[in-house]
């Protein structure tokens, strides 16, 4: 009697385990493709806000050289 419970624990305990095993890993892909999704996310607002800043510097370049080719005329 005891040994036919000993053998049905581990015959279930063979199917449980694998199971269990299984649901952990997707658990574990799940959460992995998450936050490869947030990351990629930031990295597209952080390039998107480089490339802004760096409009921006652009922008202020021409400006400042036009100023300087304004005092360079008047001199």
């Amino acid at each position: 009697m005891v040994f036919n419970m000993i053998y049905q624990l581990l015959a279930l305990s063979v199917l449980i385990i694998p199971v269990a095993i299984l649901i952990y890993v997707l658990i574990v892909v799940r959460k992995v493709n998450n936050r490869s999704e947030e990351r990629l996310r930031l990295e597209k607002e952080n390039d998107a806000h480089r490339q802004q800043q760096a409009q921006e510097l652009n922008d202020m370049k021409k400006r400042l050289t036009h100023i300087e080719d304004m005092l360079k005329e008047v001199d």
